[in-house]
């Protein structure tokens, strides 16, 4: 026979039971259709440049529109007879989970550089986290240049080395998933907060480095050899084959901001587009401060910064649409 303080217990118990069940709930309906868990841009491998987000994709993430078009790229599918523009290079240009589609840079350039001429103009967005000018290359090599009429690379002073090591990255690192998780709550934990409470219980009980996730740029980058990343060379290549005007955009990391001039591997990139004739924007030279900037982030642009550089672009390239 149950007493009543027994009962007490059980329906305190019960309650404690549909409290949580509740809560969970509503955190799982909220992480879905407020944030986007669940909806994470995929990636896929690739035996000529490394990985890329598969193909057709039209994820909502953290309140933003992101695409992905049938050539895995940040853009609209590309349409036969638009006049084409290529911008390549890495986080910079394709945004992120962070930028909307509607804020990139290269769709703000599509719309203003078809509002110029008067006809359809579409800048396609070929990046992909942490990918150096000889991802790009390599893309290029593979599916062609879509008959551009311009090809712009933004890079930054890291990618004078960042060279192509096919280390193992897609379905390994939280930060290049190849399927979607089940459950938001533990996306929410295994992506984001996961590293977060290992580093926490690290200084708490540890003196010893505990492994955290494995990051593009710790499986990506070898800046050992001190040699121009070859991407380069084979863009410019590229280019002169087909007889495509080619253009460098140096973007500077927060770091050169505030040592007001660009390092030696950013020296190195000005020195390979001086020696070939090559035109290079530095942006570090036209206005640039904090505000281009994601807060508390060393390099990728805000949504600010996504609209200065797109002015900086369609000021370089309404003169080739126009010859």
């Amino acid at each position: 026979m149950i007493t009543p303080a027994r009962r007490r217990i059980l329906r305190r118990c019960g309650l404690v039971i549909a409290i949580i069940l509740v809560l969970g709930l509503s955190g799982e309906l909220i992480l879905r259709y407020v944030f986007g868990f669940c909806d994470a841009v995929l990636m896929q491998a690739d035996p000529d440049y490394e990985y890329i987000a598969q193909p057709n994709q039209n994820r909502f993430r953290f309140r933003n529109r992101i695409i992905y078009n049938s050539f895995s790229m940040r853009s609209e599918e590309v349409r036969p007879t638009a006049h084409k523009i290529l911008l390549l290079g890495d986080s910079v240009v394709n945004g992120g989970h962070l930028t909307s589609h509607e804020q990139l840079a290269s769709t703000l350039l599509s719309k203003r550089l078809s509002l110029l001429t008067g006809g359809d103009v579409q800048v396609l967005n070929i990046s992909a986290g942490s990918w150096g000018p000889d991802n790009c290359a390599a893309y290029l090599r593979k599916h062609g240049t879509f008959d551009a009429e311009a090809i712009v690379l933004v890079v930054s002073s890291h990618d004078a080395q960042d060279v192509m090591t096919f280390s193992p990255i897609v379905g390994i690192s939280t930060s290049c998933p190849d399927r979607q998780y089940k459950l938001a709550c533990w996306e929410l934990y295994d992506r984001y907060l996961k590293t977060n409470v290992r580093l926490f219980l690290q200084r708490v009980f540890s003196r010893k480095k505990t492994a955290g996730d494995i990051s593009y740029r710790e499986l990506h980058i070898n800046e050992a050899r001190g040699e121009l990343n070859p991407g380069f060379s084979r863009i410019a290549q590229i280019a002169r084959d087909k007889n495509i005007p080619f253009m460098i955009y140096l973007h500077a990391e927060r770091s050169e901001l505030q040592a007001g001039q660009y390092n030696s591997q950013g020296q190195q990139i000005i020195r390979f587009a001086e020696q070939y004739q090559i035109p290079i924007c530095k942006n570090l030279e036209l206005g640039l401060n904090d505000k281009w900037y994601l807060h508390d982030d060393f390099i990728h642009l805000s949504h600010f910064g996504q609209q200065k550089m797109a002015d900086i672009l369609f000021d370089m390239l309404r003169v080739e649409i126009h010859q």
